[in-house]
C-alpha cells in the first residue's frame, strides 16, 4: 500500500497531465503537488534564507527560487507532457527494460519527475537526480523517500552538472535539464548541455527537445495594449521579425552556433524596440512561448524611439565574459543617415 501523500501526487499528476489548458484544473493540481511537497520538505516557494550558487559556468538558483517554479502554471503543465510524452516514445523503442533518465538540476522537489513516479512503476523508469546545492539535493531525497518512490530512483549525485563525467557503462535515455531563464541568461543551460550531451548515445532524448531565440522589432504602445486587452481573440499587435539569434539543441552546442546577426530595415514605422523571445520546445509539439512563463518573457535590447542608430546587430551568446552567461549584443554596422528613419506617429 503506497501512502496517502503518494495517492494525492498520483491523483494531481493525473489531472495536470489530462486538463489542457483548464487554468483552474492546472491551478488546482499544482496547488496540490506544492501543498504535498512542502508538507514533506522545509523549503517553500517564499523561502529566501538560503542563497544562489555563482559557478564558472553560471548561477544555480537558491532552493526557494527552485521550489517558487513548480508555482509557474503553464511551465510545469508544459514540462510534465513533453517528459511524459518523451518517456512513451522511449519505451516504445525498448520494451524489455526500464526507460532511464538524468534529471540535472533537480531542485528541491524535484518537480519535473517525481509526479511522473506515481503513475510510472519502477519496471518501466529509473531516474538519477543531480544537483549541485547539498540542501536541495537532502530535500529531494526527503521527498522520494515520503512518498515511497525509492525503487525507482538510483542515485543522488552532488555535483555540478556542467563538469560530471557520466561513469563508464551508464545508459540514460532522456536527459533532463531545466536550468534557464528567459534568453538563456545567468543560468548553466547551455554548460550543463554541452558538457552531458557529447556523453549520450546518439539515440537519447534531450529535454527540452530545443530553445530558440528570435529578435523582433515591436510597437511598445501595442504590445502594452495587447497584454492587458480582457477580450478574446487578442488582436496581434505590429511585429516585424528580424529572424533567430540562437537555436540550442543537441545538434547545435558548440560556440559558434550561438550567434546570430540581423539586419533593422530602413522603415520601421512604430516598432521601435527590439525585443528578443524565447520559445521552448520541451518535446514534439509541447512548447512554451512568449508569456507562457518566466523563462520565454521578452527582453528589450535596443530602443530606436529617437534614432534609428544601428545597421546591423550581432547577438552572441557568452559564457565568458563575465560571471554569468548572457545574450551579448553589439552595433556592428551604424546607421548614420536620419533621412531613412521613418517613425509614423
Amino acid at each position: 500500500m503506497k501512502s496517502q501523500l503518494f495517492d494525492k501526487l498520483s491523483t494531481a499528476t493525473h489531472l495536470l497531465l489530462n486538463c489542457e489548458n483548464d487554468f483552474f484544473e492546472m491551478k488546482k493540481a499544482i496547488d496540490l503537488m506544492y501543498e504535498i511537497y512542502t508538507s514533506i520538505s522545509d523549503i517553500r516557494a517564499d523561502d529566501f534564507t538560503q542563497e544562489e550558487i555563482i559557478l564558472p559556468t553560471g548561477k544555480a538558483i537558491s532552493p526557494g527560487a527552485a521550489a517558487h517554479c513548480l508555482l509557474e502554471l503553464q511551465r510545469t503543465a508544459v514540462f510534465l507532457r513533453g517528459i511524459f510524452k518523451a518517456i512513451q516514445d522511449a519505451a516504445d523503442k525498448n520494451k524489455k527494460r526500464p526507460i532511464t533518465i538524468l534529471y540535472a538540476g533537480c531542485g528541491p522537489y524535484a518537480t519535473l519527475l517525481t509526479p511522473l513516479l506515481t503513475i510510472l512503476p519502477p519496471e518501466q523508469l529509473q531516474v538519477d537526480l543531480l544537483d549541485i546545492n547539498e540542501i536541495t539535493l537532502e530535500s529531494a531525497k526527503k521527498i522520494i523517500a515520503e512518498l515511497e518512490l525509492g525503487d525507482s530512483v538510483g542515485n543522488f549525485i552532488l555535483t555540478d552538472a556542467a563538469t560530471y563525467t557520466i561513469p563508464a557503462g551508464t545508459k540514460y535515455d532522456i536527459l533532463l535539464s531545466e536550468t534557464m531563464q528567459a534568453c538563456l541568461d545567468h543560468e548553466p543551460q547551455v554548460a550543463i548541455l554541452k558538457n552531458l550531451v557529447p556523453q549520450l548515445s546518439d539515440d537519447a532524448i534531450v529535454i527540452p527537445e530545443a530553445v530558440e531565440i528570435d529578435a523582433r522589432l515591436v510597437d511598445p504602445r501595442q504590445e502594452q495594449k495587447h497584454l492587458f486587452y480582457s477580450q478574446t481573440p487578442k488582436p496581434d499587435p505590429e511585429r516585424i521579425a528580424l529572424g533567430k539569434v540562437l537555436i540550442l539543441h543537441k545538434g547545435r552546442l558548440s560556440g559558434g552556433d550561438h550567434d546570430g546577426e540581423v539586419t533593422v530595415p530602413d522603415k520601421i514605422g512604430t516598432c521601435v524596440e527590439l525585443k528578443l523571445f524565447t520559445t521552448v520546445r520541451v518535446f514534439g509539439d509541447l512548447q512554451l512561448i512568449e508569456n507562457n512563463s518566466s523563462i520565454t518573457m521578452a527582453k528589450k535590447y535596443y530602443d530606436f524611439s529617437h534614432h534609428q542608430y544601428a545597421r546591423k546587430i550581432r547577438f552572441r551568446y557568452d559564457q565568458t565574459g563575465g560571471p554569468l552567461p548572457k545574450m551579448d549584443c553589439r552595433v556592428i554596422e551604424d546607421n548614420d543617415t536620419a533621412a531613412i528613419f521613418n517613425l509614423e506617429a
